[in-house]
C-alpha cells in the first residue's frame, strides 16, 4: 500500500461549515427558489421551457430542505438526532 499524497483530497476529514455560513447559504438559496418561482410565473414561456424551470426549482427546494436540516443540526446536534429519530421511528415505538 502506498504512502498518503498530502494532495489527494481526503474525502472523511472536512469540518462542518460555521452557522453564519450556513445562514447566508440558506438565504442565497431562498432567493434561488423565489427567482425560479417567479421565472415560471411568466406567461410567454414555452411550455418546455416552464417545465425546465419548474424542475430547477423542485431541485433548489430540494436544496432548501438540506440547507435547513444543516442549519438546524448546527444550532442544536442533540435536538435535531432526536426529531430525525422521531419523525422516522416506526409505528408503535415511542
Amino acid at each position: 500500500m502506498s504512502a498518503h499524497d498530502p494532495r489527494q483530497l481526503d474525502l472523511f476529514c472536512w469540518a462542518m461549515p460555521d452557522v453564519e455560513t450556513l445562514k447566508r447559504e440558506l438565504a442565497d438559496t431562498s432567493r434561488v427558489v423565489r427567482n425560479l418561482t417567479v421565472i415560471g410565473m411568466r406567461p410567454d414561456l414555452k411550455p418546455e421551457d416552464i417545465e425546465l424551470v419548474k424542475l430547477l426549482e423542485r431541485s433548489a427546494r430540494a436544496e432548501l430542505k438540506l440547507r435547513w436540516r444543516a442549519l438546524d443540526h448546527a444550532q442544536d446536534p442533540a435536538g435535531a438526532a432526536r426529531r430525525f429519530a422521531a419523525r422516522y421511528r416506526p409505528e408503535g415505538q415511542s
